[in-house]
C-alpha cells in the first residue's frame, strides 16, 4: 500500500463523513421542525403528542447531537491522519531528491 492511496482514502472520508453530518443535521431537522410544527399548532394533542415531544427532547436530539459529536470528531481524525501523511510523503520526497542530486546527473 503506498502513502497515496492512503492519503486519498483518508481525504475520501473526511468528504464523506462531512455529507453526512450535513444530510443527517438536515434530516433531524426536518423532523424536530415538522413534528414539533404539528404539536405546537394544534394539529396534534393529546398523549401521543406529548409522548412524541418527550421522545424528541430526551431520547432523539440528544442521540442525534451525540451522533453528530462522534461523526465530528472521526473526521477530524481522519483529516489529521490526512496531513500526517502528506507531511511525511513531503519529507519523503525530499530526500529522494536529495539522494537522487548526490548523483550529479
Amino acid at each position: 500500500m503506498s502513502f497515496s492511496f492512503s492519503s486519498a482514502a483518508l481525504s475520501q472520508i473526511t468528504g464523506a463523513v462531512g455529507g453526512q453530518i450535513k444530510q443527517i443535521t438536515d434530516l433531524s431537522g426536518m423532523v424536530k421542525t415538522q413534528g414539533g410544527n404539528l404539536i405546537t399548532g394544534g394539529f396534534w394533542r393529546g398523549a401521543g403528542a406529548s409522548a412524541f415531544e418527550g421522545f424528541l427532547a430526551r431520547k432523539y436530539l440528544p442521540a442525534i447531537a451525540q451522533l453528530l459529536a462522534a461523526l465530528a470528531g472521526m473526521g477530524a481524525a481522519a483529516s489529521a491522519g490526512d496531513s500526517i501523511m502528506e507531511a511525511a510523503e513531503q519529507k519523503a520526497m525530499g530526500k529522494v531528491g536529495e539522494m537522487v542530486s548526490s548523483f550529479n546527473f
